[in-house]
């Protein structure tokens, strides 16, 4: 008796053993940690999202369709439904949300009454109250937790470097190119011209009168009238200066006719080798830079 007693006793405890192990396998099977809550967060068919517009811009709108990685976006404002990789695609934060985010950190914040999401950094956090810089405008202002996105690094490092382009054009702009002494724009003289606020382009002078000098553009866009003083000669190799390394500049582009800002980063015999706002590299030389001043 005593023998079948503890025979039972031994079954008894192999099969409670046995279910426990089959209960830890079927947990771990059924994956009951993060990969669902991941998966249960992402947006689903007509919920509403902020997603990637344009190279970095992100604007709300509502899922339309769902393609392996691809998600059609039905804007907000009406524009032509269009596909965006799920990566770019982000949740509506909820009117309650507290994003984990801490001061530095990059991420998409909603500043205005537009369904326009700007990518910003954040400043202070206090509270429920968190302060923002956008990075295309360096404006700050304080938005509530569900007007904020934290957003995967990659997609910070491109808003990052939208920040820093921004300072530079920022930089750049605040100097401007200064004609010689004494230049007086005539009719047919090739000039570079301001046609609207910090955008010069390449021209021919069509004519002159009342301070205003008339430009026939390069690109073939109609003449138009612009303030005397905002037309300077087009740089040719024996009338260009060399510029001071880091000093800003305007440059003759790769293509097109309207010229960019630049930086000088070196200065020599072969060349000035200059980089842009959007970080490429080259060497121009004389005849193809203006020295901002």
């Amino acid at each position: 008796m005593r023998l079948t007693s503890m025979f039972l006793m031994i079954l008894i405890a192999v099969f409670v053993l046995g279910c426990g192990f089959m209960s830890d396998q079927s947990s771990e099977g059924t994956g009951t940690g993060a990969a669902p809550a991941e998966e249960s967060s992402k947006p689903g068919l007509g919920d509403m999202v902020v997603a990637k517009w344009t190279k970095n811009s992100f604007y709300e709108g509502k899922v339309q369709g769902i393609d392996e990685s691809k998600y059609t976006i039905a804007w907000q404002d009406g524009s032509n439904a269009t596909k965006v990789d799920g990566v770019d695609v982000f949740a509506m934060p909820k009117e309650d949300a507290k994003p984990d985010v801490a001061e530095g950190d990059i991420v998409l914040a909603k500043t205005g009454s537009s369904s326009y999401w700007n990518g910003a950094e954040i400043v202070k956090v206090d509270g429920d109250v968190y302060e923002v810089k956008t990075v295309e405008s360096g404006a700050t202002s304080n938005v509530a937790g569900s007007k904020i996105i934290k957003v995967p690094s990659a997609v910070a490092a491109n808003l990052k470097e939208k920040a820093g382009s921004t300072e530079f054009l920022k930089a750049a702009q605040a100097k401007k190119p200064k004609a010689p002494s004494g230049f007086k724009a005539k009719k047919g003289d090739k000039v570079l011209a301001e046609w609207s606020t910090n955008s010069w382009w390449a021209g021919k002078v069509d004519k002159v009168e009342g301070g205003k000098t008339t430009v026939a553009w390069d690109d073939g866009s109609t003449p138009s009238a612009v303030d005397s003083a905002k037309v300077i000669p087009y740089p040719t190799d024996k009338t260009s200066d060399n510029p001071e390394e880091d000093q800003y500049l305007l440059v003759k582009p790769g293509s097109g006719t309207k010229w960019v800002y630049a930086q000088a980063t070196a200065v020599g015999d072969a060349g000035v080798e200059i980089k842009t706002a959007t970080g490429e590299t080259r060497t121009v030389k004389a005849g193809e830079f203006v020295p901002l001043n």
